[in-house]
């Protein structure tokens, strides 16, 4: 099954770049420890918005239309190019006018300039091409490109840490100099890497006007979902770094950030789900979703299981001494979590089929519960009541998905979380029989 197959090729190769994601991570953490590593981790956050609104969500419609081989692969590259550097130019320049620095760290801004354009432009790369080879359901190529360059970033930054004694501003500003400008790299091998792989020839060719405004009029919801779900996920991060602590702020990112690698492999599903339901198979992704999101589910129960016994210990140990509030924050935001997994599925399914607007309708009633919750319960309750908070919108979200699942298909939410016994045979058949083998 077509299904089974790219899962499992997506789930192996990007479960690789997320391992070398998480070492990175716990080596920026440790490096700057919570105080710093917060603000560090919040200016990515703020960045990240930034490129979410330069990007149009022009990603969306790649996929959708490069699925459907309704607009030329070798028009789209050059658009993703050409659009990764005027926005991310623009932007730098803008930002070298108006005046900014990073937080808490004695970097000039010029330094800080320079880590902004080599993020933002190899970061809209990364998104445009990855839509790119996700519209041929070639999942592999792009994250052995990404593997590989956080492989080699690792190397650099543990030998730096070993060859040079003790903190100071320039070491700083060389582990961080090295941080952003990999994104600029695995961007631009990443285009390469799609060049050689699906184009023919290479040719600065733009879209057509025609072809542009039907990506614009696909993108333009998905942009407005995709503004308002990152306000979901990451609106907190600013009441935090408002009501609490430089430590406490660092502690939650952390937190949240393990919440962001448990939707990982949700996510590398919904990759192969969106393409698959936008090359009109939505009754088989139907028949077959509620089954994956059960699977998933009671993996991931057993995973939190196993860190809520031994989290205590086990955060302190892997992020160091000065990460002593996440356990109790971790603790309130598992049933979030769960429910993050069932809602990606979800939503991947409405965007291959142009549903978009279901997947809207369930972002702004988490938003709705989120916003006004962080304003009244984090200044009272700190980082605990931010996890809280957090956990009923996406709770929310989750409901309202599976509502609409349940009245457009006539299946019942219950079939997304209780285990039945035809499970095993499927998945005997179709993931332990056939899974490794088609993943070569």
């Amino acid at each position: 099954m077509q299904l089974v197959k790219l899962i499992f090729q997506n789930v192996v190769w990007k479960g690789l770049y997320v391992t070398t994601l998480f070492i990175i991570n716990i080596i920026i953490a440790r490096y700057f420890k919570a105080t710093e590593s917060g603000w560090i981790f919040l200016t990515i956050n703020n960045l990240s918005f930034v490129i979410l609104i330069l990007s149009l969500s022009l990603e969306s419609g790649m996929t959708y239309y490069c699925a459907r081989r309704e607009i030329s692969p070798g028009s789209l590259s050059s658009l993703s190019v050409a659009w990764s550097l005027l926005a991310s130019g623009g932007f730098t320049f803008f930002l070298s006018r108006v005046g900014g620095f990073l937080p808490h760290l004695p970097i000039s801004s010029n330094v800080f300039y320079g880590m902004v354009f080599c993020y933002t432009f190899g970061y809209l790369l990364i998104v445009y091409f990855g839509s790119l080879f996700g519209g041929f359901k070639e999942f592999r190529i792009p994250n052995i490109v990404l593997t590989t360059v956080n492989l080699i970033l690792i190397s650099i930054l543990l030998l730096h840490s070993m060859k040079v004694p003790g903190q100071g501003p320039k070491r700083d500003a060389i582990v961080l100099g090295f941080y952003f400008c990999s994104f600029a790299v695995q961007g631009l091998l990443c285009g390469i890497a799609f060049a050689n792989r699906f184009l023919n020839e290479f040719m600065v060719r733009l879209p057509s006007f025609r072809d542009i405004k039907r990506l614009l009029i696909y993108s333009k919801l998905a942009l407005l979902i995709n503004i308002i779900f990152f306000l979901v996920y990451r609106v907190d991060y600013w009441f935090v770094a408002r009501y609490c602590t430089s430590d406490q702020l660092g502690n939650y990112i952390q937190v949240s950030k393990i919440a962001q690698v448990f939707l990982m492999i949700p996510s590398m599903i919904a990759t192969v789900i969106f393409p698959l339901t936008a090359a009109e198979l939505k009754d088989k992704m139907s028949e077959h979703l509620p089954i994956v999101a059960r699977l998933l589910f009671w993996v991931y129960l057993v995973l939190l299981a196993l860190l809520i016994v031994t989290g205590d210990q086990l955060f302190s140990f892997i992020y160091g001494n000065s990460y002593y509030y996440m356990y109790p924050v971790f603790l309130l935001l598992v049933p979030g979590i769960l429910a993050l997994s069932i809602q990606a599925l979800l939503t991947a399914y409405y965007a291959g089929r142009n549903l978009l607007i279901n997947n809207l309708k369930g972002a702004l009633i988490a938003l709705a519960i989120i916003v006004p919750g962080d304003v009244f319960i984090i200044p009272r309750y700190g980082i605990n009541g931010a996890a809280i908070v957090s956990s009923v919108g996406y709770i929310s979200y989750m409901i309202y998905m599976l509502y609409k699942f349940k009245k457009d298909n006539n299946i019942m939410p219950t079939n997304f979380f209780f285990m039945k016994l035809s499970d095993w045979q499927w998945m005997k058949e179709q993931v332990i029989v056939k899974g490794m083998r088609k993943v070569q």
